[in-house]
């Protein structure tokens, strides 16, 4: 069996820029930068020759590159927060990549996702805090400089849980072209 999620990598330079945004917050569990990416459409787990049927769908994708804009930090969980993320603005061409993929991906699927494509970027997993708490520490953050990237592909990742954290490997990419 294998855990697989569709999404986009950031770029080392942005990897390295959210994490000096990590901070220190009692409950939380921070991602690692490499492990910092936007979900396109989460498969779960699947057996092995589903998986492989899975690369050719994705292929058939296609879409311009376009540009990423972040937004400030925000979390779900309106009285149980469990994850602090950083938002990703909406644009035309990242709904479109999502609905492309998400249409191909779905017949693999675990189960069916029911939630509304919310894209962000999750900077660390949150346990046993207070939204109070959390309000508070993100209101003591310092104004950040505004952060975008350049999107030129999307992945197929298998993510192996761990104790010490999720390992991703990348099983396929798919480049973005006009």
């Amino acid at each position: 069996m294998k855990r697989l999620f569709v999404g986009i990598r950031l770029p080392p330079d942005l990897q390295s820029e959210l994490a000096r945004r990590q901070g220190s917050l009692e409950g939380a569990r921070w991602v690692a930068p490499e492990n910092f990416h936007l979900t396109l459409f989460y498969i779960g787990e699947v057996p092995d020759d589903i998986a492989r049927e899975i690369v050719p769908a994705l292929a058939q994708v296609r879409a311009a590159p376009f540009t990423l804009h972040l937004g400030a930090e925000d979390y779900f969980g309106s009285r149980k927060p469990h994850a602090l993320f950083t938002q990703v603005e909406k644009s035309e061409a990242l709904e479109t990549l999502a609905a492309k993929v998400r249409h191909l991906a779905l017949p693999f699927a675990e189960k069916k996702e029911t939630r509304k494509f919310t894209p962000h970027i999750t900077l660390a997993y949150l346990r046993d805090l207070r939204a109070e708490t959390l309000m508070e520490h993100l209101s003591a953050q310092p104004l950040w400089a505004p952060l975008s990237f350049d999107v030129n592909a999307f992945e197929l990742v298998e993510s192996h849980l761990r104790q010490e954290g999720p390992l991703y490997v990348t099983l396929a990419e798919f480049p973005l072209a006009t």
